[in-house]
């Protein structure tokens, strides 16, 4: 919990907030313990930065709008890992969009823009 307030805990682990966003939420026919908001769960754009650094791909996820990092720094052998990331997501690769990100995969180091579900959203960070 660190620094955080006795009643927030309460309430969080009650399931009257939001467990990650702190946002406070009706209890409804909830029977307790943490939950997640709708506001979480909804799909989010997550840009994707990749680079290839001594034999190792460096991945890096980052709020579009801020460019703050989100969760930590994934690293990958081949680009085929990068491929099979990016396949799990519901980012449309079609035409002149997947010949870019081929391309950057080539030259060593690019940009993606990924459309990811809530809870891979959560499981980034």
């Amino acid at each position: 919990m660190g620094c955080e307030r006795r009643a927030t805990a309460e309430m969080r682990e009650e399931g009257r907030m939001c467990a990650n966003c702190l946002r406070t939420m009706d209890i409804g026919f909830w029977k307790g313990g943490p939950r997640l908001c709708d506001y979480r769960l909804s799909s989010r754009q997550v840009l994707l930065r990749f680079r290839y650094d001594r034999c190792v791909w460096y991945c890096d996820f980052l709020d579009p709008q801020s460019k703050m990092p989100i969760g930590r720094q994934r690293r990958f052998q081949t680009a085929d890992m990068i491929r099979t990331m990016i396949a799990r997501t519901h980012t449309a690769l079609g035409g002149p969009k997947k010949a870019l990100f081929e391309k950057s995969l080539e030259a060593g180091a690019g940009e993606l823009l990924l459309d990811v579900t809530g809870e891979q959203y959560i499981k980034l960070k």
